[in-house]
């Protein structure tokens, strides 16, 4: 048998023992459930789980297919290069996931609770960005959003109000008060993944951003931010990962 295609089974069985392993230690699988059992319940739990959902199940039968019954160091067949590269690459991005911070922007521009909705669009239209952390006594209480900056001054015209008044002189902070039932944002530790920023956008689709902090915590300077526009970048970096 040629070199090539005992590299080829043994990398094949290597990775898969890596995406079995990843599976019932990340994800909390028992030892007894089955892999593709396994892999179904995950996808679930997780996007890039979900990502590779069928590929992950024809590796299971595969796996099957290619060692003895009872005996995994006889191997029956040869799995060829571009399935072993396939899976070799799953089970690096599952075991170690890339950081969301690698994608995050990592320029934060902060506004103070008490600044004008004037003051806020102002900064939003020099920076170019459309998502601001909001801080009251140095604690992140929120995100000023301009789709969301935009509904309330549509509510100040519905209700017929002094539009102009308004966005001179009320804080940004009523934009929060009038947005405050959607879970809109979250803040996350900096070890936050890739898989799992993908994963918090698509079970919330009204979450537009993720604000990353070192621990995760509210009284923390932010060190990252990732918004819903990030989601085609997020998934590309897996992709090439």
């Amino acid at each position: 048998m040629e070199e090539k295609e005992i590299l080829n089974s043994a990398r094949f069985l290597s990775a898969y023992n890596t995406i079995d392993y990843s599976l019932r230690t990340i994800f909390n699988q028992k030892r007894s459930t089955s892999f593709s059992d396994a892999v179904r319940r995950a996808s679930k739990q997780n996007s890039l789980v979900a990502k590779f959902e069928d590929d992950l199940i024809d590796f299971g039968r595969l796996r099957n297919s290619i060692v003895h019954t009872g005996n995994v160091e006889y191997v029956l067949a040869e799995p060829h290069d571009e399935v072993t590269e396939k899976i070799e690459k799953i089970a690096k991005v599952l075991s170690t996931p890339p950081r969301a911070l690698t994608v995050a922007r990592k320029e934060i521009i902060g506004v103070e609770h008490n600044e004008t909705i004037s003051e806020v669009l102002k900064i939003m239209h020099g920076t170019g960005y459309k998502n601001l952390p909001v801080y009251q006594d140095e604690t992140i209480i929120g995100v000023a959003n301009l789709s969301y900056i935009a509904v309330s001054i549509a509510k100040q015209v519905f209700n017929k109000e002094d539009v102009n008044s308004f966005i001179l002189d009320a804080p940004i902070s009523t934009v929060l008060k009038d947005n405050s039932v959607e879970p809109y944002f979250t803040i996350k530790s900096e070890k936050l993944t890739i898989d799992e920023a993908l994963t918090l956008f698509y079970e919330n689709r009204k979450l537009m951003s993720i604000i990353i902090t070192k621990n995760g915590s509210y009284l923390e300077k932010p060190i990252g931010i990732l918004t819903n526009g990030d989601i085609i970048e997020l998934n590309k970096i897996i992709d090439e990962y």
